[in-house]
């Protein structure tokens, strides 16, 4: 009995370590990309990439997390394939950051929206949640290094309060916008636009 309480005891601990590890290598990690970005060295390795394809996989991936809230993550999209010319990694970084942080600050049971909608000229991503939402006074601030909008996500998970920063950059050296819409207690909604290159 003592055994086993001392082997969760450890796993408990093993667990403590390795997210406090992953958060400080999330934290290394943003700090190098915005000391990229301050000197003007973000490089972008512009590529035609699936979009839609893109987005896919970038759900896949957070479905762990997300189901570990019982959230579920929906894709919608009025086309397929949406081919834009864009850096891959990068755009990946930005879906993942949006992804990631509905999901955080989404409750326990909700549902996370994806929604891509391809026109003529430009295409349309938005990330929506049912989460707590973001009180108006914060919102000009949002996209600022170290904001502290939401300091921790529904379930205790931290924040480097860096990554809304390097998205906006990320989409800017697209030539893209990004902006936000939110209602405290109600949810978020993020969206972004690319232009189609022809």
């Amino acid at each position: 009995m003592a055994q086993q309480r001392n082997k969760r005891s450890h796993r408990t601990f093993l667990e403590l370590i390795y997210s406090s590890a992953e958060f400080l290598l999330k934290l290394i990690e943003d700090l190098l990309d915005i000391s990229k970005i301050e000197s003007g060295k973000l490089s972008l390795n512009a590529e035609p990439t699936d979009f839609v394809e893109l987005a896919k996989r970038n759900i896949q991936l957070n479905n762990t997390l997300a189901g570990k809230k019982n959230i579920s993550i929906k894709l919608e999209y009025n086309t397929e394939p949406v081919i834009l010319n864009i850096d891959r990694q990068k755009m990946e970084q930005v879906l993942n950051n949006l992804i990631t942080n509905a999901v955080k600050f989404s409750h326990k049971n909700s549902e996370v929206l994806v929604r891509i909608t391809a026109g003529d000229q430009k295409v349309l991503s938005e990330v929506i949640d049912q989460g707590v939402g973001i009180p108006g006074k914060n919102l000009e601030h949002i996209f600022l290094p170290f904001n502290t909008a939401s300091a921790a996500g529904t379930g205790g998970e931290k924040s480097t309060g860096l990554g809304l920063f390097i998205v906006k950059k990320i989409v800017e050296g697209h030539h893209g916008k990004i902006a936000i819409e939110s209602t405290e207690g109600k949810g978020s909604r993020f969206f972004f636009e690319l232009p189609v290159e022809k």
